[in-house]
C-alpha cells in the first residue's frame, strides 16, 4: 500500500495551490471532475477567451 505525506481533496484554487507549493512532499490530489480548477474556468465567446472566477453564482456548467 502506498502512503502519502499530504492528501488534497478538490482541485479548486485552494487545492491546486496547496498541491503545487508542496512539491517536496509525496502528495495525492483527488478531484471529482475531469478537469482541474473547480469553479475557475475559461470560456470562449465571439472569438475571445474569458477567465471566470466564482461561477457557482451563475451556474457551474
Amino acid at each position: 500500500m502506498k502512503t502519502y505525506d499530504l492528501a488534497v481533496i478538490g482541485s479548486g484554487m485552494g487545492g491546486s495551490m496547496i498541491a503545487s507549493v508542496n512539491k517536496d512532499k509525496n502528495t495525492v490530489l483527488f478531484e471529482k471532475d475531469m478537469n482541474l480548477g473547480g469553479c475557475a474556468s475559461t470560456f470562449k465567446r465571439f472569438g475571445n477567451y474569458f477567465n471566470a472566477g466564482a461561477t457557482t453564482f451563475v451556474g457551474y456548467e
